[in-house]
C-alpha cells in the first residue's frame, strides 16, 4: 500500500484517521487487550504523519508546505493536538515514534512562524486542542480506518536506542554456535498416546469462536499449559491467527507439537497464519517437532511476513529439500534479522542447501545472523563474508536514519 500523498486531501484523510485512533485509545483505557492494539494503531498513524511532514520539509520549494499547513494553520494544529492529547501506557510511552513525530511537527511549526504565520498558528493550536477534546469526549472522533504505511520503510530502525557504535568484530557476523544436538531419528517421532492429550472440544470451540473484537474473552479462556498442552497450543495459534497485538513473542521452544495430520489446528494453521500476522517479532520454534509437511506453507508465509525479526527453527524435522524451500523464502523476506536452522533430524546440510542460504542472505541484506552447521570451509567463508557486509549495511542504515531524524529537527 502506498504512503500518504503529500496533498491537501491526503493530509486531511490522515488527520481524520489520527483523530479516530485517538478516540479508540481513549475508549480502550483499562483494557489489557484493546489498549495495546489501539496504541499500535495510532503509532502507525504517527509514523505516516512523521514521514509526510519530513518529506514536506525536505522539498526545496516551500510553496507546497505552506499551501498544505499554512493559511489558518489548522492542519498542523490538528496534528499537534493529537500528539498532546494521546496518553500512552507506560510500555508504549517510550516508543521513539512519538518523539520523532513531535520533532517533525515542531519543524513545520517553525517554518510557518518564519513565514509570518505565528499569530495564526498560536490561535489554531488553542482552537484545535479544544475542538479535539470535545470530539473525543463526545465520541465524534470516530473509528480509525486502515493505517497507511510509512513513506520510508527503513525508518523503523530509528526506534532503536541511539548508542555509540561498537567496533566491528569479525566474529559478530560468523555463524552462531550450534545448540545441543537431539538424538537422530530415522522416521518422524511418534506422538504421545492419545490419552495424554484428551481434548475438551467444548473449550476449543469457545476459543476458536473468539474474534479480534472479543480478545478479552479469549484471554480469559487461557488453558492450563502443564495439564492440557495441546489445547494451550491451539489457544496460542488462534491468537496468532487473530493478529493479537499483545503477542510479540511466539514461543514453542522444547514443546512438542502433534503431527499436522493428527491436529490441523496447531502446526498447519500456524504455518499459514504467519503470512498475515503483523505483530509477532520473535518466532521461537526450536525443538518443537516442526515437520517437513509444513515446510512449504511456512516458507510461503515467511516470504511475505513483515514483522518477524528473529526466527528460530533449530532441532526440528526439516529435510534438505525443506531447507532449500525455507532458504529461498528467507531470500525474499525483508524483515528477518536472525535466522536459525541448526541440527535438523535429517543430518548435515549439503552443498545445495548451503548455496541456497548463501544466495538468500545476499538477496536479503537485512539478515545479520545465521545459525546453521557450516562444515564446508568454502561456503562458510562465503556466508561469513556476506553476513559481515549485511551487518555493515545495517549500521549504515541506522546512522543514516539518525542523521535524517536530527536534520528534521533543525529549522530550514
Amino acid at each position: 500500500m502506498p504512503g500518504v500523498a503529500i496533498t491537501v486531501a491526503g493530509v486531511d484523510e490522515l488527520l481524520l484517521k489520527m483523530e479516530g485512533s485517538l478516540g479508540k485509545v481513549a475508549a480502550a483505557q483499562g483494557s489489557i487487550v484493546k489498549l495495546p492494539k489501539a496504541e499500535l494503531d495510532i503509532l502507525k498513524h504517527y509514523e505516516a504523519a512523521r514521514d509526510l511532514m519530513q518529506e514536506a520539509v525536505k522539498s526545496p520549494d516551500r510553496t507546497l508546505l505552506i499551501a498544505i499547513f499554512g493559511g489558518d494553520c489548522s492542519r498542523i494544529a490538528r496534528v499537534r493536538a493529537v500528539l498532546e492529547a494521546c496518553e500512552f501506557s507506560e510500555k508504549m510511552a517510550t516508543d521513539q515514534r512519538i518523539q520523532h513525530t513531535k520533532d517533525a511537527c515542531e519543524t513545520i511549526e517553525k517554518v510557518l512562524a518564519d513565514a509570518g504565520l505565528g499569530s495564526q498558528l498560536k490561535q489554531a493550536l488553542e482552537d484545535q486542542a479544544k475542538l479535539l477534546q470535545h470530539k473525543v469526549e463526545s465520541g465524534e472522533a470516530g473509528v480509525a480506518e486502515e493505517v497507511p504505511e510509512p513513506l520510508v520503510v527503513e525508518e523503523a530502525v530509528i526506534e532503536e536506542p541511539v548508542v555509540m557504535e561498537e567496533p566491528v568484530v569479525e566474529e559478530a557476523a560468523v555463524v552462531e554456535p550450534e545448540p545441543p544436538k537431539p538424538a537422530p531419528e530415522k522416521e518422524e517421532p511418534a506422538d504421545p498416546p492419545a490419552g495424554d492429550h484428551q481434548l475438551d472440544e467444548t473449550l476449543i470451540e469457545k476459543i476458536l469462536a473468539c474474534t479480534l473484537e472479543t480478545l478479552d474473552e479469549l484471554m480469559s479462556l487461557e488453558p492450563n499449559k502443564s495439564e492440557t498442552l495441546w489445547i494451550w497450543m491451539i489457544w496460542m495459534v488462534h491468537r496468532a491467527y487473530l493478529n493479537d497485538p499483545t503477542l510479540i513473542k511466539f514461543d514453542f521452544t522444547n514443546l512438542k507439537m502433534p503431527k499436522g495430520k493428527e491436529e490441523k489446528r496447531i502446526s498447519p494453521k500456524l504455518s499459514k497464519c504467519i503470512a498475515t500476522n503483523t505483530t509477532i517479532e520473535q518466532f521461537l520454534m526450536a525443538n518443537s517437532h516442526y515437520l517437513g509437511r509444513q515446510a512449504q506453507d511456512l516458507a510461503d508465509s515467511i516470504k511475505v511476513n513483515n514483522s518477524i525479526k528473529i526466527c528460530n527453527l533449530d532441532s526440528n524435522g526439516f529435510s534438505p529439500a525443506d531447507l532449500v524451500v525455507l532458504a529461498t523464502a528467507l531470500g525474499e523476506n525483508r524483515c528477518i534479522e536472525e535466522f536459525k536452522i541448526n541440527n535438523q533430524h535429517s543430518g548435515q546440510p549439503g552443498r545445495e542447501v548451503l548455496e541456497t542460504f548463501a544466495n538468500a542472505i545476499t538477496a536479503n541484506t537485512f539478515v545479520q545472523k545465521l545459525g546453521m552447521s557450516l562444515e564446508d570451509a568454502h561456503w562458510r567463508g562465503v556466508i561469513d563474508k556476506q553476513l559481515m557486509k549485511n551487518n555493515d549495511g545495517a549500521r549504515k542504515r541506522r546512522k543514516e536514519a539518525r542523521e535524517a531524524a536530527n536534520a528534521a529537527k533543525l529549522p530550514q
